[in-house]
């Protein structure tokens, strides 16, 4: 597999734990994760009092992974990837929702799509 951090070959890629890969492992060490996940954690959107699906069900080895996995680089890219993969998590929720305009489901995406929009 070919990645933004050149060919990776490690069998543990795919798997639950991606830092369990040597490579990916000591690719983490040269990133500040600590300043991404604190950013994460501070975001009012996705960060700790929430209530976002980050906040509820990812502990920081899981961010971690995350991040890992898709090469985010900084403090800043870290908060938008957290942002984004909280879009992903509302909007599958939506392929589920009984379709009606006053949907909840379908209230907390267009909410989350704001507030993104007003707090880059």
């Amino acid at each position: 597999m070919r990645g933004a951090f050149g060919k990776v070959d490690c069998v543990h890629f795919f798997s639950a734990t991606p830092l369990s890969c040597p490579k990916l492992a000591a690719f983490a060490e040269t990133l500040p994760m600590d300043a991404m996940v604190a950013a994460i954690r501070a975001d009012k959107l996705v960060g700790d009092g929430s209530c976002s699906s980050i906040d509820e069900s990812m502990d920081d080895a899981d961010i971690i992974s995350g991040l890992v996995v898709n090469n985010v680089r900084s403090a800043k890219e870290a908060v938008r990837w957290a942002r984004v993969e909280e879009q992903l998590w509302l909007e599958r929720g939506l392929n589920t929702r009984w379709g009606e305009d006053d949907d909840p489901q379908l209230k907390a995406y267009r909410e989350f799509k704001a507030a993104d929009k007003e707090n880059l």
